[in-house]
């Protein structure tokens, strides 16, 4: 009898913690699911950006406007949309979702150029993508002012861009000679102009020498206000 009654009480035993632990795989579940919904939630909450995919308006002429704090002031570009309408559209994509609100010139050197075009000024955060090189033999750093693409390589235009403070040539995607240069290549920078400065310029030079990571107040980007008129 004895033994049977121990039997019992080890059989309820076993069902009791086969019901706890059940129950605790049933919780984390659950924990596991709301994780899930909470991320997919902000998922959504998140804004998005797409690549260009080619629908630039040719017809129109574009019209960046740089809104800048500490200097305060504006910074006017015209757009190439002619000769670098893939990298307009994704200029004007950016600006009008609000990408560049708030963001700065995270890495400026006196004499060269000025560079900005990362999600909060940080230096390393783009919109999530990266398209190809689309060159024209008219893109030339012939000049300060000249708004061009920053980039990692070949194929990496994504949504920092740069101001030059005087001609580059050598970031050319062709050579003096009209022919295309070996881009990708060791040694070989090639960068898509997409804009000139047309006012503004002095604000251009006033804008605070930085390197990514100075502990340093860098010169802001407000926003950038894009305007067209039909050709």
């Amino acid at each position: 009898m004895m033994k049977i009654t121990n039997l019992f009480l080890l059989a309820i035993l076993c069902l009791t913690l086969l019901n706890i632990s059940c129950t605790e795989s049933d919780n984390d579940g659950d924990k596991m699911s709301q994780t899930t919904i909470n991320l997919e939630n902000n998922d959504m909450n998140q804004p998005k950006y797409e690549a260009p995919k080619g629908f630039l308006d040719t017809d129109k002429t574009y019209l960046a406007t740089i809104v800048t704090d500490q200097p305060k002031g504006e910074i006017l570009i015209e757009l190439f949309g002619k000769i670098a309408p893939i990298y307009v559209e994704n200029f004007v994509n950016l600006a009008e979702s609000g990408f560049y609100d708030n963001s700065s010139f995270h890495r400026v050197i006196p004499g060269f150029m000025a560079q900005a075009g990362t999600k909060n000024g940080d230096g390393f955060t783009g919109p999530g993508y990266k398209f190809n090189d689309f060159f024209h033999p008219d893109m030339k750093h012939d000049s300060a002012g000249i708004l061009s693409m920053a980039n990692a390589g070949l194929n990496t235009n994504s949504s920092q861009f740069f101001i030059t403070y005087g001609p580059t040539s050598y970031l050319d995607p062709y050579d003096e000679n009209g022919n295309a240069k070996a881009c990708g290549s060791p040694g070989v920078s090639c960068h898509a102009v997409f804009g000139k400065v047309i006012q503004g310029m002095d604000i251009v030079e006033k804008i605070t020498p930085i390197n990514p990571g100075d502990q340093i107040d860098p010169t802001k980007i407000l926003n950038i206000k894009i305007n067209t008129t039909i050709k």
